[in-house]
């Protein structure tokens, strides 16, 4: 393997002293190891004099097959590693709908570094969300804020604020700030999804909007359908819209009463702390999803 390595970088740099410095060995270990690879296959691979050095004939044709080979003994050498370092870890990832696509490009990245390890991902509602992490169910969650024992280490990802949804053309589709006065005289769709349900439920009470105009659905779909065809103003939070793209449709935020819904990266402290692969994997994602969020704002 020596050999081949020295080859496949000498058939790149052309250089032997840049081979030396890029392989941190020496000058004369270099041609060494060219030497005895081109005695064993009984063959010259390179020409070489004071000015350049280049591959012959024979060493185009095995050069191909030589950073094939090379590269796979890399590929198995890091697999063993990471077997090694993580052994069979399987890590449980819970998250709300809603959430999924600002954690799904991060897993996929960080699956293709650590193919060993078994990413175990189950989507479910805030409330069962945070049963998952407290009783030790789930390793790490992206949902809603919660109060929880210390058991659940939560980090702030982003905010998720209250939007309406309009149908094309309609009046109030065309004012910026809409508040709760605007919708006291419209009939109203929202999600049955527990914490939410009950938080816009608290607020439209609170505001004395009539509930018997109120209409409940399981599916955003769903209320899109209702909103484009005039029958009801849709109310949603922000990243449920996001997850759900629909054309044609006009989107405002809700100002006042209903404070933005804090989105949180969790992890299970309960499992042992020698687990290198959490380790990595949480660390990973709160970098990344917090720097993503960062250029956002920007």
């Amino acid at each position: 393997m020596r050999q081949l390595t020295c080859f496949k970088e000498l058939a790149n740099f052309k250089s032997f002293t840049t081979v030396a410095d890029a392989l941190s060995i020496s000058q004369p270990a270099v041609s060494s190891a060219i030497r005895e690879l081109e005695k064993g296959l009984d063959t010259n691979l390179f020409d070489r004099s004071t000015h350049h050095v280049r591959l012959t004939n024979e060493g185009e044709a095995i050069r191909e097959h030589v950073e094939w080979m090379v590269n796979s003994f890399e590929n198995g050498v890091r697999e063993l590693h990471q077997s090694v370092k993580y052994r069979t870890s399987t890590i449980r990832i819970a998250c709300i709908p809603s959430a999924l696509h600002l954690l799904a490009p991060w897993l996929s990245k960080w699956r293709l570094k650590n193919p060993l390890v078994n990413l175990k991902l189950v989507d479910m509602h805030s409330d069962e969300l945070s049963r998952a992490m407290a009783t030790g169910n789930a390793d790490i969650g992206m949902g809603l804020e919660f109060r929880t024992s210390r058991s659940v280490q939560l980090s702030h990802v982003e905010n998720d604020e209250m939007m309406v949804v309009f149908p094309a053309g309609h009046p109030l589709s065309y004012k910026e700030d809409i508040d709760w006065n605007d919708l006291r005289r419209e009939h109203l769709v929202i999600l049955d999804r527990g914490n939410t349900f009950q938080i816009i439920q608290n607020a439209l009470d609170k505001e004395g909007i009539d509930f018997s105009r109120l209409t409940t659905l399981n599916f955003i779909e769903s209320l899109y359908a209702l909103v484009a065809n005039n029958c009801h103003l849709g109310l949603a939070f922000k990243l449920q819209i996001k997850s759900h793209p629909e054309s044609g449709l006009v989107f405002r935020p809700l100002k006042e009463l209903i404070s933005p819904r804090k989105i949180c990266l969790m992890l299970g402290t309960g499992k042992n702390d020698q687990d290198s692969a959490l380790s990595d994997l949480w660390s990973y994602l709160l970098e990344n999803i917090n720097k993503h969020r960062i250029r956002g704002e920007e």
